[in-house]
């Protein structure tokens, strides 16, 4: 009769950690909406400059404009929104973007906002796109082979 073979513990610790990278990998994939990015160097210090936000500008709707390269494509309702993949022409136009899914004050989302600290960064949502236009199709692409220009 054969003798059974355990596992060593460094085996069983290799595949501990394999299975905790492969759930790290499948939850990380599974994230879709996307949190505001870093407070940038420059206004780590404090000098953010909140004076010239106006009261009525002070909320977390906000309409941004925006020009992409990007192609255009449909999601599952039939709305705007642009793939990873590349447009031949730059288009642009306005978005309503609204920053956390929970109600924030403006001094609460102005204090995450500055803060070198990105663990409470709020998440953000495109609430509609609203394509105002597109450049002549006639750029010129980098490796199409065209040569003296």
């Amino acid at each position: 009769m054969k003798k059974l073979k355990f596992p060593t513990a460094q085996t069983i610790l290799m595949i501990i950690a394999g299975f905790i990278t492969l759930l790290c990998l499948v939850f990380a994939g599974c994230s879709s909406a996307p949190t505001l990015m870093p407070t940038p160097n420059i206004y780590l210090s404090g000098s953010f400059p909140v004076n010239p936000i106006t009261p009525g500008q002070q909320t977390q709707d906000l309409k941004l404009l925006y020009v992409t390269d990007r192609a255009p494509e449909s999601d599952k309702s039939g709305k705007l929104v642009y793939g990873a993949n590349r447009s031949a022409s730059m288009a642009w136009g306005e978005v309503d973007v609204r920053l956390g899914t929970e109600p924030l004050e403006w001094s609460e989302l102005l204090q995450i906002s500055s803060s070198q600290s990105t663990a409470k960064r709020p998440r953000y949502v495109m609430n509609s796109i609203e394509e105002s236009g597109r450049f002549a199709v006639d750029i010129l692409w980098v490796g199409d082979g065209v040569e003296g220009e």
